[in-house]
């Protein structure tokens, strides 16, 4: 939304607009936003335009919520679109977990952690 925006008269026009807002882009067809364009729109959206509590809120949410997601989603995506990278990285984490530190961590770190995860959120 920009300043240039014109303001809903209806409860129609504002219905639609509130949709619009929030339908989610087609994924297929559509290009995500840089997180450049992300940090722009938290430092100068239209929620931020004074400077405050609300203008933080948005900039901290960008900076510990939106970008971490958004880099391991990408890493995720970058790992996946090739088989043999997919491949190459799942055998070397396999090799790594052989060496005696890292199978303590699986064991005792990681695979309590996404049991607890996926109790909480499944």
């Amino acid at each position: 939304m920009t300043d240039s925006d014109r303001r809903p008269w209806t409860s129609a026009d504002w219905i639609n607009k509130f949709r619009d807002h929030f339908t989610p882009p087609s994924m297929l067809t559509e290009r995500r936003p840089a997180v450049e364009t992300m940090r722009d729109y938290a430092r100068r959206g239209r929620f931020a335009a004074s400077k405050g509590l609300l203008r933080n809120c948005g900039i901290a949410w960008c900076r510990f919520i939106a970008v971490p997601s958004l880099i391991g989603a990408r890493v995720w995506e970058w790992l996946t679109e090739r088989p043999a990278r997919f491949l190459v990285v799942a055998a070397t984490v396999k090799a790594l977990t052989f060496i005696p530190p890292v199978g303590w961590l699986v064991d005792h770190v990681i695979t309590p952690s996404v049991n607890a995860a996926l109790w909480l959120f499944l």
